[in-house]
């Protein structure tokens, strides 16, 4: 959003130092911390920097720096792609790998061990252990706290956020794979294309003399064979393009670029595991899906509605969902509410958030039919107007706002409010760029 924000602002040098910044944290640590603090080392936060490329690539086109930027996001991925995936069997697709927040730890959170400790004091430790682990997740989502994330929406000890695979996140990765794909396809046949995935065509080729001879080429990872005369092969180094055609004992073996084609296929299998697992046809919303109980979520959540941003569903279903969001309680007056359950905590009813508007306003005005386009502006505009009025009354902008007191500050969460705020900012101004005129509108309209 940043990203964003500050491209839309001519401060195109500031955003890449960002990314920069966060390329550096990945190229020392495997991936981006929760925040630059040593104790945030076992935990993450929403992979959304291939979206800040992808926005940078978007408005200022650069192969060199962009080619710098895939090198992260592949390590990232792989990152995600670990012990935060969780198999799932899928009809027709067999087994898919699915993401989760999650976190490595039995000790609470260094910036909130007093609170921990109070949560788990009637605990036994192996208990224990997995709530602190489970905070810590929750704390990786963003989402900290929310009724999303446990079982019992009113007791944060019932936390499990591990046992969820969630909406939000495997739809950010879903746009992962779309886009590392596309930046792959953009980085072909340049100079800065470095290539670790391939795809190999050889009918009538022996099996074992093809492998024997791409391992005369690089340190071969993984071999599979796709089907009859075509091979998925993997090199444990990227390098300089290995695309080339070569005869191998007679018989005449073509090796293609293959990140995108395996993207492609990664996002396509996902795609059709959160429509098989977490879409509802009842209620027209996608539900976070505890792998460990084989159930969907029942929270009516903003989150629940993230697909329409990463079409990753069909357009009957999106727009299907969208009067669904239409006419949920989410909706308020300050703009849309993280869920629909009030529990005092900052990700629940009635805060609202800058990010998930712009999730939801992006999605809506991508699927462009006259209904979503109007809920996209009716959105912006209830949450610009709850900006306009709190700026007016207090001359602050906020983390995150009551959406149903506009221009009123949320509450609730382990910590006091911030001013600010960098989010809030990005999100305002990108949709003044988009409907300034009709909030201008508006606000003569009230004046009079």
């Amino acid at each position: 959003i940043n990203a964003e924000y500050m491209g839309y602002s001519g401060m195109l040098v500031t955003a890449k130092g960002i990314i920069l910044n966060m390329l550096y944290l990945i190229q020392q640590h495997g991936f981006i911390p929760n925040g630059t603090r040593r104790y945030y080392l076992n935990r993450s936060q929403p992979p959304m920097l291939v979206e800040m490329v992808h926005w940078i690539n978007k408005l200022h086109p650069n192969t060199e720096f962009l080619a710098e930027c895939v090198w992260g996001l592949e390590v990232e991925y792989n990152f995600w792609m670990g012990a935060r995936s969780v198999p799932v069997d899928i009809p027709e697709w067999g087994t898919v790998l699915l993401n989760r927040f999650f976190v490595s730890t039995n000790c609470p959170r260094p910036e909130s061990h007093k609170e921990d400790l109070h949560l788990s004091s009637n605990m036994e430790n192996e208990k224990a252990f997995k709530l602190y682990a489970d905070l810590a997740a929750a704390a990786e989502s963003g989402w900290d706290f929310s009724s999303r994330w446990a079982t019992n929406p009113n007791d944060l000890s019932t936390c499990h956020t591990s046992d969820f695979l969630p909406v939000d996140l495997n739809c950010i990765m879903y746009i992962m794979e779309i886009r590392m794909a596309e930046f792959h396809r953009q980085l072909r046949g340049t100079p800065y294309h470095q290539e670790k995935r391939y795809i190999v065509h050889g009918k009538d080729v022996k099996a074992n003399l093809l492998l024997h001879y791409l391992q005369s080429i690089g340190n071969v990872v993984d071999f599979v064979k796709l089907e009859e005369g075509r091979w998925f092969v993997v090199f444990r180094d990227a390098v300089e393009s290995l695309c080339r055609k070569v005869e191998i004992d007679g018989v005449e073996v073509e090796i293609k670029s293959g990140s995108t084609s395996y993207f492609q296929q990664q996002a396509t299998r996902r795609a059709a595991a959160i429509n098989a697992l977490m879409w509802d046809k009842k209620t027209f919303q996608w539900y976070d899906y505890n792998h460990v109980s084989g159930k969907r979520s029942k929270i009516v959540s903003s989150s629940n509605f993230f697909p329409i941003w990463a079409g990753c569903c069909t357009n009957v279903q999106a727009e299907l969902s969208a009067e669904a969001l239409r006419r949920s309680p989410l909706m308020q007056a300050g703009g849309v509410s993280a869920t629909a359950l009030a529990t005092n905590q900052q990700w629940d009813f009635p805060c609202g958030w800058a990010p998930v508007q712009w999730f939801l306003v992006e999605g809506l005005r991508r699927l462009n039919t006259e209904k979503t386009k109007a809920l996209a502006k009716d959105i912006a505009l209830r949450w610009l107007m709850s900006n306009y009025i709190g700026w007016e009354k207090d001359g602050k902008m906020y983390e995150k706002y009551n959406v149903c007191n506009p221009g009123s500050t949320g509450y609730g969460g382990e910590y006091t409010q911030q001013d600010g705020f960098g989010w809030t900012n990005g999100v305002a101004i990108y949709f003044m760029s988009l409907y300034g005129q009709d909030l201008e509108e508006l606000l003569k309209k009230q004046t009079n």
